[in-house]
């Protein structure tokens, strides 16, 4: 049997979830979906392991929007969804 993870979110992700277009905030409430199962990198796919980061940090590619994740134990905490375009800015931001 695969383990399975929890994923929780936080109240920053819900706000930003909540401002995005209804079919695109749809597609990311599907997508996260893969975290329960498989939140670590596999090959060339949506899941990246951003480089810098302690905790380790992780980014989902969702369409044009990306989610940062991190991994607690059997816990999955997804931080933010941001914008393609704006997510170098917001980690340059976060990383300081």
């Amino acid at each position: 049997m695969q383990k399975r993870f929890i994923v929780k979110l936080s109240p920053l992700f819900l706000k930003e979830l909540d401002e995005l277009p209804p079919d695109t905030a749809l597609e990311v409430a599907k997508t996260l979906k893969i975290l329960e199962v498989a939140p670590l990198p596999i090959g060339k796919g949506r899941i990246k392991k951003l480089k810098g980061y302690t905790p380790p940090l992780y980014r989902l590619r969702i369409v044009n929007y990306r989610a940062l994740y991190r991994i607690e134990g059997d816990e999955i905490a997804v931080l933010r969804i941001i914008g393609r375009k704006e997510l170098q800015r917001e980690l340059k931001r976060i990383c300081g």
